[in-house]
């Protein structure tokens, strides 16, 4: 009996492909990535922004985006200059130009349409209007860098299109034209975020946002104050706590963690930050602000997910031949 017990344990071993040492060292050197913990500290961080915002009384929309991004921009400024420090990053005039005009982009513009619509529609709809971005970077970079779409990102492209217009419903009589605004500003995100593809190759995530935020709060700041707008009206003992968390974390540190979780696992595993944030925004608009959702726009933002995951999936399959492509110097500075 005992002999047919080794001939069995025998054969089994000599099946098994792996071996059992590998096997036991895989077992042994197998650890947890701290990435996912990030990123999903990032999903919880991106997904209380528009609650948040709309917990804030007593300050104007363009004074919450102005505050929110000095904070945001100072929180992330130490770790952006250690970066430069690091790898002895230097900045040409027409670097600092070309950041400034990306830093208008965001901040003073797309940013405060957004927080404007996001103060004049709900937080639910607000968030699942600005998760169609990927269909509008999709479409800038076919425009400007002349990226190929495949049958998949052109599907992903119609089914958001698609589902945006079931959530906004624009033909009734009723229309909200502060949606058009939200649109606006997730359009502008778009195109801004492919133009910001040269420098992050450059100077990287983390330096690229933060001086882009960095930039575009002083021009927001610079502009309030010669125009006589008072930035700290109204800020007070109570609205001051959630206006320091829409910085610091939200516009801040929520970067820092991005990127740190995205270098730990990948860009795509990255991306799936974006599919909980509306997602985890949703249900704490229905929680906290007591926002109540139809069938309409549960059907719409069902499919603004889908072309989202659509979308990532598209990408994927393009980038090898995105791969083949990158050792062709005019193909990578086009890029």
């Amino acid at each position: 009996m005992s002999d047919r017990r080794a001939e069995f344990d025998d054969r089994l071993i000599r099946s098994d492909p792996v071996g059992p040492g590998p096997m036991k060292t895989t077992l042994k050197t197998m650890k947890f990535n701290s990435g996912y913990v990030f990123l999903g500290l990032t999903s919880l961080m991106f997904g209380t922004f528009e609650v948040t915002s709309k917990l804030i009384h007593g300050l104007e929309a363009i004074q919450i985006n102005c505050l929110r991004f000095c904070v945001g921009g100072l929180a992330l400024l130490p770790f952006a200059l250690l970066e430069i420090r690091r790898r002895g990053i230097r900045f040409r005039l027409r670097d600092i130009a070309y950041l400034v005009f990306l830093g208008v982009l965001f901040v003073p513009v797309s940013m405060l349409l957004y927080q404007i619509a996001l103060a004049e529609t709900t937080a639910s709809l607000s968030v699942f209007i600005f998760s169609v971005n990927p269909v509008f970077i999709a479409i800038f970079a076919l425009a400007i860098l002349k990226e190929r779409a495949n049958r998949v990102i052109v599907t992903a492209i119609a089914i958001g299109v698609v589902g945006l217009a079931i959530i906004a419903n624009p033909f009734t009589r009723n229309f909200n034209l502060y949606i058009l605004v939200g649109v606006a500003s997730v359009a502008i995100f778009g195109f801004y975020s492919v133009l910001m593809r040269p420098v992050t190759a450059r100077f990287g995530n983390l330096v690229t946002t933060t001086l882009v935020i960095v930039f575009g709060a002083m021009v927001l700041t610079a502009g309030l104050l010669i125009r006589g707008v008072p930035v700290f009206r109204g800020l007070n003992g109570q609205n001051i706590w959630p206006l320091l968390y829409l910085g610091v974390f939200c516009s801040g540190l929520t970067f820092v963690s991005y990127y740190k979780g995205m270098s730990l696992t990948s860009t795509n595993v990255g991306s799936i930050v974006f599919f909980f944030k509306p997602v985890i925004s949703t249900i704490l608009a229905v929680i906290v602000l007591r926002e109540v959702l139809t069938l309409r726009f549960l059907i719409g933002a069902g499919l603004i997910i889908l072309g989202s995951v659509l979308m990532v999936y598209g990408r994927e399959k393009e980038a090898p031949a995105t791969a083949s492509e990158s050792a062709d110097p005019d193909s990578s500075a086009m890029r």
